[in-house]
């Protein structure tokens, strides 16, 4: 009832902040690994999924916070365009150690490859914020959502219509424009698919 005294204006930016927030990029990202690996069938021992929470979501976050915290970037979305370099490489850093960890455990093909995409998507954006700035927002749910239609069950095709409500949000609160948040769904689910491709032929062709 509290709700119907708040202005509508006021109601949708709450709305927006609440989105942004549970659905950042790390959180997505551990999101994604739970259910890949919920998906996998045999599934490997309980382990391959902690290294992937850890490395994919927990840690990135943790540094976020801390970098935060230090006063290197403005707010927990790095959204001053020219703070992004140090966040982008602690979390590239993250990706690297869990690809390489994840490889040597021997877990599955899905896994790694969904790790070594979030480390290559990284990249790329880390790259492309130099100079614009894209939305880590949509990027965070157009790559998850390419590889589970593409590599897990097209069954989870519902995930991708999370894409209305974060990129909603982020124009709603003006952090990006509509080119921003279109350019980050895309390219990361394009992106992801060619990644994949590629890394299948690698993982084929090992000795």
């Amino acid at each position: 009832m509290l709700l119907l005294l708040v202005p509508r204006d006021n109601l949708q930016d709450l709305a927006a902040e609440a989105i942004s927030l549970v659905f950042n990029a790390p959180a997505n990202a551990m999101f994604t690994f739970l259910i890949v690996y919920l998906c996998l069938d045999p599934a490997p021992p309980i382990q391959h999924l902690l290294v992937s929470l850890l490395f994919a979501g927990i840690l990135p976050i943790a540094f976020v916070y801390a970098l935060f915290r230090m006063g290197v970037i403005g707010d927990i979305y790095a959204s001053d365009r020219g703070s992004r370099l140090i966040p982008f490489l602690s979390a590239i850093s993250c990706y690297a150690l869990g690809l390489a960890l994840l490889s040597f455990m021997g877990s599955p093909f899905t896994l790694v490859s969904l790790m070594a995409c979030y480390l290559g998507n990284s990249i790329a954006m880390m790259l492309i914020s130099t100079r614009w700035k894209i939305s880590l927002h949509a990027a965070g749910i157009g790559g998850p959502s390419a590889f589970f239609i593409s590599q897990v069950d097209l069954g989870l095709w519902p995930f991708t219509l999370l894409t209305l409500p974060i990129c909603w949000a982020r124009w709603r609160l003006k952090a990006h424009s509509v080119g921003q948040l279109a350019a980050g769904v895309v390219l990361t689910a394009a992106l992801t698919l060619a990644q994949v491709e590629l890394y299948r032929w690698l993982w084929l062709s090992r000795p």
